[in-house]
């Protein structure tokens, strides 16, 4: 009889030690499941800007397309373009360009808020997502963040030279039925490029089938 009460006492002992050693490999799992995600999430968003990457970007631009399209939403696409980064740096000295990209995604996160998403494009081109947004309201977003640039001095430190001020020219297209992600950006890009060579701020956005307000 004590031997049968060992044995089962023994048992219940293991099974607890089985239940506590799934238990450890169950966290090990969840936390090793948690940090995966993470390297994904990290995987769709730019090393230096921390924006989303533009793969992820027109992924997003695709979903909230179809939902606009089919609720009958506005939605307008932003391309921003920094037009002096090489006067910029030629004026420093040194290379500054990855501080004037991060400074102007800090500016346009903050701008923009929980109104739309930015993103970081190929070379000195950032993108901005606003669902629900015409041309009134992407307008307002690009003067606010002009106005917030107007007054950000890049200075040589400790001298405190003044190197410069981050100039950019934005383009934009209003969605359209028939117009993928990718032809948004396109005419977002062309008309941001137009204004830099034309050595403006802003062009007037793409309103086909639109009405500026």
């Amino acid at each position: 009889m004590d031997e049968l009460v060992e044995e089962t006492r023994n048992s219940q002992e293991s099974t607890e030690s089985i239940q506590v050693a799934l238990q450890s490999t169950h966290d090990e799992i969840t936390v090793l499941s948690s940090k995966v995600g993470e390297f994904r999430e990290s995987l769709k968003r730019d090393r230096l800007t921390k924006l989303v990457t533009q793969e992820k970007f027109e992924t997003l631009l695709a979903e909230n397309s179809t939902e606009a399209l089919a609720n009958g939403y506005s939605l307008t696409v932003m391309v921003v373009c920094i037009k002096n980064i090489q006067d910029l740096c030629l004026t420093a000295g040194t290379d500054i360009s990855e501080f004037v990209l991060k400074s102007l995604s800090g500016f346009m996160t903050k701008i923009v808020g929980d109104e739309g998403v930015c993103a970081r494009l190929a070379g000195a081109e950032l993108a901005i997502m606003l669902p629900k947004s015409a041309y009134a309201e992407a307008g307002k977003i690009a003067r606010e963040i002009i106005d917030e640039l107007d007054h950000f001095k890049i200075v040589k430190k400790p001298s405190d030279e003044l190197i410069g001020y981050i100039q950019c020219a934005f383009g934009g297209a209003a969605l359209q039925s028939g117009l993928s992600p990718q032809d948004l950006i396109r005419i977002a890009s062309e008309q941001a490029s137009q204004a830099k060579f034309a050595n403006k701020s802003t062009v007037k956005f793409n309103l086909t089938n639109h009405q500026a307000a």
